[in-house]
């Protein structure tokens, strides 16, 4: 895993020149949040979910 550390004063800055460029980081963030979420969401399936309820969507 890795770990970013970004200026949010001037990363927004940037997306407000570059509305394409804000787009990009708008999908990045979304893609990263989504992907984080789902692994959370298979550890707690298989922390909670009954023995033998099915596979994960």
């Amino acid at each position: 895993m890795r770990s970013w550390d970004l200026d949010g004063e001037a990363v927004r800055a940037m997306c407000a020149e570059a509305p394409a460029f804000g787009l990009a980081i708008a999908v990045w963030v979304g893609l990263v949040v989504t992907d984080r979420l789902h692994a959370s969401r298979i550890v707690l399936m298989d922390l909670y979910a009954p023995h033998g309820s099915g596979g994960l969507t």
